[in-house]
């Protein structure tokens, strides 16, 4: 009896970061290139998406419907308010 090796595919590389804000839970990924940005998808389902070019002058921007009413007032969603501090945290992207 001859054994056969089954080829497998490699698969890609993924990041997954779990974010409890305000006591509800999201799942945090990258976007899937060739997009640029962040997919929170919430427990229940709903899903927000972190781009840039979306928010106040051009800087990153939220989809939910909070951030509209927050970019004028220029503090940004929860959402955003917690990638920020996520980037903080890890000390991404230098002392901006």
């Amino acid at each position: 009896m001859t054994k056969t090796k089954t080829k497998r595919t490699k698969q890609p590389n993924q990041l997954q970061i779990h974010l409890l804000i305000n006591g509800r839970s999201y799942v945090v990924r990258p976007l899937i290139p060739p997009a640029i940005g962040l997919d929170l998808l919430r427990d229940d389902g709903v899903r927000h998406q972190i781009t840039p070019g979306a928010g106040v002058e051009g800087g990153w921007g939220c989809s939910c419907p909070d951030s509209f009413f927050r970019k004028k007032r220029g503090n940004g969603c929860k959402h955003l308010r917690a990638i920020k501090a996520l980037r903080h945290l890890f000390n991404m992207g230098g002392n901006r």
